[in-house]
């Protein structure tokens, strides 16, 4: 009887196997161009904005293709709201400090979920206190709403950000199951503007955030 030349598994993306000797996480000086850092300037920042470049590549591949939309709107989901999420806690904590401000127990144990409109709602008055303290002109009342619709849709749909990443809840009950179809660029394009909303205060409070540090190692 011939030996099979592969088995099913060699077949598979034309790879073999995995090997206990491989070592996945390391650097390849001959491949370095797809070498990256893990440790680069301001990579609190890359963790956010990879999420949201991430999502952004895959919405191009879908319109620009036509492919695979039913399979990467999961991801997409996913990613464009956990990129919201962390940029929602930067700012918390970075606001607080700018205003001298101690999170209650509430807002830190916040910090640590990922409830969007409870983030957002203690996030609001940070914003309101920071304006007053730098001398900002606060945002205006359309762009609150408009973040204030956005967070909440998003919320009614996936409440705790698990309904894009398992097909059932810890419950056992069906994910997102009011949700039948989503026009994958109109979702995109508003978490592109709601990032590059909460995104621009972002850079406005860590420029704050620099200024005040110099400050205090003056004194």
């Amino acid at each position: 009887m011939t030996t099979p030349r592969h088995s099913k598994n060699d077949l598979l993306l034309g790879s073999p196997p995995p090997r206990k000797e491989d070592i996945l996480f390391r650097a390849d000086p001959s491949d370095f161009r797809a070498n990256a850092s893990l440790h680069s300037p301001g990579s609190e920042f890359l963790y956010d904005k990879g999420y949201r470049t991430a999502a952004g590549l895959l919405t191009k591949h879908v319109i620009g293709t036509n492919a695979d939309k039913n399979i990467v709107v999961f991801p997409i989901l996913y990613l464009y709201r956990h990129h919201i999420e962390l940029v929602l806690k930067r700012l918390t904590v970075t606001g607080a400090y700018l205003v001298d401000k101690e999170l209650s127990k509430a807002e830190t144990d916040q910090l640590s979920k990922h409830r969007l409109d409870l983030l957002w709602n203690n996030f609001r008055p940070i914003l309101e206190a920071v304006c007053k303290e730098v001398g900002w002109r606060p945002p205006a009342k359309d762009d609150i709403e408009g973040v204030d619709s956005y967070i909440r849709q998003m919320t009614d749909v996936d409440l705790d950000g698990q309904g894009a990443r398992y097909v059932v809840s810890n419950k056992g009950d069906p994910s997102m199951p009011h949700l039948t179809t989503i026009n994958i660029r109109v979702f995109a394009d508003g978490l592109e503007r709601l990032g590059d909303f909460l995104e621009g205060l972002d850079a406005g409070f860590a420029a704050m955030e620099g200024i005040k540090s110099e400050m205090h190692a003056e004194h």
